[in-house]
């Protein structure tokens, strides 16, 4: 109960459903009722924005085993866990001189997955056993905010030194 002229502070706690994509607009009402008059009354009405949620996240890395020579595809799932679409860079590292075929960005949905391929070109006079992608998918304006996957390819490769042998 109030006496004349007082004032309350009425709090509502909101819980926004799971999924809920942001910029979506919900209002809450209160409505105070004089218990003496119920003539008596006063509403107000607020308005709530969901903000942005930006996270995400890739599916693990593999290991697979290759030719020289061959090519090899590693398909990974990007999920966007956050609440709009957004936009993600891609960022692989690998041995030098190795072509990786994949996007630089990829957008997608909230709440949604894509499948990406990264395709690895193994070259044909490689000599070397074992080769790591690392890949790593960030929010370009979010330091910080990526998930990363790394693929290890064991490589068949039969490599022969023979000494060189100088006749002066």
């Amino acid at each position: 109960a109030l006496a004349p002229g007082q004032a309350a502070i009425v709090l509502a706690q909101i819980a926004v459903p799971a999924g809920t994509m942001s910029g979506t607009v919900g209002q809450v009402g209160v409505t105070a009722v004089s218990q003496a008059n119920a003539a008596i009354q006063a509403e107000v009405l607020d308005e709530i924005i969901v903000t942005q949620v930006r996270e995400l996240a890739v599916s693990a890395g593999y290991t697979q085993i290759a030719q020289t020579g061959s090519t090899i595809t590693y398909t990974h799932l990007i999920t966007n866990l956050g609440n709009y679409t957004d936009t993600f860079a891609v960022i692989v590292n690998g041995s030098p001189g190795w072509k990786i075929s994949y996007p630089p960005t990829v957008t997608i949905a909230g709440g949604s997955s894509m499948p990406i391929a990264f395709v690895l070109q193994i070259p044909a006079n490689t000599c070397e056993q074992k080769h790591t992608m690392t890949i790593t998918i960030a929010i370009p304006d979010l330091p910080g905010m990526q998930a990363v996957a790394v693929n290890v390819t064991t490589i068949n490769a039969s490599c022969v030194y023979l000494p060189a042998v100088l006749n002066p």
